[in-house]
């Protein structure tokens, strides 16, 4: 064997090695993939899960009040209401907005699906849009991100509602829309 083919067989070697290392380095690159997917896919469902579950305490915080949910289905001014119930009140809301933020940048990062964001949206809509709510909002607003609150101060200047308990927002820019009745109802309340 001639120098020669000697430095011929290690380039075939050496290229043969370099193959393999990146098939190699491709294997590993798709398992990595699938893993961080599966990651990815295992968080968005544990946000989603951890929202779930917050949204329906939250909700039955209001229903489990009935004479509180009932100021603010019937938009009573923050004035005609008692110390005790603006207290109440402010508890609620301060609770329900604090989640509507959390849930707004768990939205905006990816981890929680829109048609879930839409639906919370839609809930603290039908609250706050209301004469108490927009008074609660106006004087706490500040208490908020900018950008979230932005946020809110856009989502209800485009809510309205028909037939006293429904909320609608403009759903030409994919808004949510809520029917409350499948939630507790001004009737139920008050009966």
């Amino acid at each position: 064997m001639n120098l020669e083919a000697i430095y011929f067989i290690s380039q075939v070697v050496a290229a043969v090695a370099l193959v393999g290392s990146l098939v190699f380095v491709g294997i590993q690159i798709r398992e990595a993939r699938k893993q961080a997917e599966h990651a990815e896919r295992t968080a968005k469902a544990q946000v989603f899960q951890q929202i779930t579950d917050a949204y329906r305490l939250e909700a039955t915080k209001w229903t489990s009040q009935p004479d509180i949910y009932r100021i603010v289905l019937e938009g009573r001014p923050l004035d005609a209401v008692t110390q005790e119930e603006r207290t109440r009140l402010a508890g609620l809301f301060f609770s329900s907005m604090h989640l509507a933020q959390n849930i707004y940048f768990q939205h905006k990062s990816g981890l929680l699906p829109d048609r879930a964001y839409r639906s919370y949206i839609a809930f603290l809509a039908s609250l706050c849009s209301r004469q108490t709510g927009k008074a609660w909002w106006e004087s706490r607003r500040p208490f908020f991100d900018d950008e979230f609150a932005g946020m809110i101060d856009e989502e209800f200047s485009k809510a309205h509602f028909l037939g006293g308990d429904r909320y609608h927002a403009d759903e030409n820019q994919g808004h949510a829309s809520h029917d409350s009745q499948a939630s507790t109802s001004k009737e139920e309340v008050t009966s």
